[in-house]
């Protein structure tokens, strides 16, 4: 069985810039040290991604979210109107039966 111990990790970005056509890339990345005791090899593991893609997925939940929020505003925009129309209407009706009722003989 091989052992492996972690000794060192370590993150850092960088930017990736290209001639034509002009763009710069954030690259997001990850290097880990491991040394292999029985083999007595050192080995480092590193990944890299760009920002773009490792955000990717938040920008598409911030407009999803976004429009749940719009949507749930105005459903309840909708039902604060039919509710405010619906008491405004029994205050109405519960004043004009009094009126109604003091002119009686």
């Amino acid at each position: 069985m091989n052992a492996i111990n972690i000794k060192s990790i370590d993150a850092f970005q960088f930017d990736h810039v290209t001639e034509k056509p002009l763009s710069r890339d954030t690259w997001l990345t990850y290097a880990t040290a491991y040394h292999d005791e029985s083999a007595g090899r050192d080995w480092f593991l590193v990944t890299a991604m760009p920002e773009s893609f490792y955000l990717a997925g938040l920008h598409t939940a911030n407009s999803r979210s976004a429009m749940v929020l719009a949507l749930a505003l105005v459903f309840s925009l909708v039902l604060a109107a039919a509710l405010a129309s619906m008491g405004m209407l029994l205050i109405f009706r519960h004043f004009l039966g009094r009126a109604a009722g003091s002119r009686a003989p």
